[in-house]
Formats: C-alpha cells, sequence, structure tokens
C-alpha cells in the first residue's frame, strides 16, 4: 500500500476516532479501591468508589466498629466517624471533596478501642 496523502489522513482519523472512543468507554475511577481490610485488623471491610464519590465501611467482627474517614491535611473536605454494627455497611459521600484530595481512612480495634495505622487514598 503506497502511502499518500489521503491514505495517511484517513489512518489519522481512525485512529483519532478509535482512541477517543476508548477514552469515553473507561471511566476515570483510578483511585477506587476494595472492599478490603488492609489496615483494618480483618474486623472491618473499607471501599472507595472514586465514580460515586462513596466511602463504605462493612463490619466483619461480632462487635460494632468503627473507621474514621479525613482530609490528610484536615481541612478540604468533609471527615466522617462511621460506627457500623456486626455485618451492616454503612456508605458516606466524599462528593464535597476537592478532586485529588489526599484523605485517610483508620480503623479502630473494637476490642481494645485502640487505633489501626492510616491508609492513605485520593478522593
Amino acid at each position: 500500500m503506497r502511502f499518500t496523502k489521503r491514505n495517511l489522513i484517513k489512518t489519522v482519523a481512525i485512529s483519532s476516532a478509535l482512541l477517543g472512543a476508548a477514552a469515553v468507554a473507561a471511566p476515570a475511577s483510578a483511585n477506587s479501591f476494595g472492599p478490603t481490610d488492609y489496615g483494618t485488623g480483618g474486623y472491618t471491610k473499607v471501599s472507595y468508589d472514586d465514580t460515586n464519590d462513596r466511602f463504605c465501611v462493612t463490619s466483619t467482627a461480632t462487635d460494632y466498629a468503627g473507621v474514621t474517614v479525613a482530609p490528610s491535611n484536615g481541612r478540604r473536605g468533609p471527615s466522617y466517624h462511621i460506627s457500623v454494627g456486626p455485618g451492616a455497611t454503612k456508605c458516606v459521600s466524599l462528593a464535597r471533596a476537592f478532586e485529588d484530595t489526599r484523605y485517610f481512612y483508620q480503623a479502630h480495634n473494637p476490642l481494645n478501642g485502640g487505633k489501626y495505622n492510616p491508609v492513605h487514598f485520593y478522593s
């Protein structure tokens, strides 16, 4: 096949259209995670759905479990203490958080009231 100016323009146009379609088909959810019990001592599962700005906590313990979720700098966005009963799930909205704000969650040990190390993520 000979590459003429017309063939080159066609190839570029088709390639651009395919790349554009792929970009639209893949939602921006790179910050989403879970459900995971990472950083929770196995007592709680947490997840974050970046597309819908929902942070969820599910207790996997036989007692109440608690998780704090807040902006790492303490100022840019909502913060919550989420308490859930055995087997229950609660979700909160981080829609008011500035996009790509660094957040953390910190689980509370239901047996001794201690706290696990905070785990950071981006909203």
